[in-house]
């Protein structure tokens, strides 16, 4: 098992990559983005100050808690209409096309 995960961070000046290693219980030797990184992973980032590559300036590396708020999609059955459950079920749809006027080619 590996002893730490590697997150890629980048410059705010020159937006070069760097990485820092991250030490702790559960490492797997991943690799992580410094945005979206798992909590238990990004808790155990320590204070730290690295020097940019490609710039030579002094960067400092916390840890940061950010609250976010998470907005989905919600697909339902539009029930208006329906007089019973019974249009959910499979054998409610038509098995013989030829017979039901849904199923019918439109005549032109």
């Amino acid at each position: 098992m590996f002893p730490y995960d590697t997150i890629m961070i980048y410059c705010p000046y020159c937006a070069k990559r760097s990485e820092i290693l991250v030490k702790h219980p559960k490492a797997q030797g991943n690799h992580y983005q410094q945005v979206n990184v798992p909590d238990h992973i990004a808790k155990s980032v320590t204070e730290q100050t690295i020097t940019c590559d490609g710039c030579k300036n002094k960067l400092d590396v916390d840890y940061l808690h950010v609250k976010t708020t998470e907005y989905n999609v919600r697909v339902r059955i539009n029930c208006e209409g329906m007089t019973s459950t019974d249009d959910w079920y499979e054998d409610a749809i038509p098995t013989d096309t030829c017979d039901n006027e849904y199923y019918q080619e439109k005549q032109y």
